[in-house]
């Protein structure tokens, strides 16, 4: 997994690239966005098959102790909420697929959840405001 990335608004991250298995970069968003596009796209070579699931969680130094200013303890090595899946058919040739998510988020993150089958890659960028 790649290093957390700190969100600058209007400005995309890119999450994953050229990919066709693993999970992308962390989006740490801090709650301070109320609006989030995703944007998944696949390569120009076909794509058959595969699955990009866009995930949450609270993940940066949780506290150890639970309690409002604590010391932080471990960043967060669970299994992450899915928002939304994205089919890798769906974005073959150069398509795009855009997810949008409302509401306050922590820490965004894409995961290759079914390896993108043939010759094709995703590349997944995110932005907020």
């Amino acid at each position: 997994m790649g290093a957390p990335y700190t969100l600058v608004p209007t400005a995309p991250v890119k999450l994953l690239d050229a990919a066709t298995t693993g999970t992308g970069g962390v989006l740490l968003l801090k709650g301070e966005c109320a609006r989030v596009t995703v944007v998944v796209q696949g390569s120009a070579v076909g794509i058959t098959t595969g699955a990009v699931s866009i995930e949450e969680a609270f993940y940066e130094d949780l506290p150890s102790n639970g309690g409002v200013g604590a010391s932080a303890g471990p960043q967060y090595a669970g299994t992450w909420s899915v928002i939304q899946s994205v089919s890798g058919a769906s974005v073959t040739s150069g398509s795009q697929q855009i997810v949008h998510i409302f509401g306050s988020a922590w820490a965004v993150r894409a995961r290759i959840s079914t390896a993108i089958g043939a010759t094709g890659t995703v590349t997944v960028w995110a932005y907020g405001n």
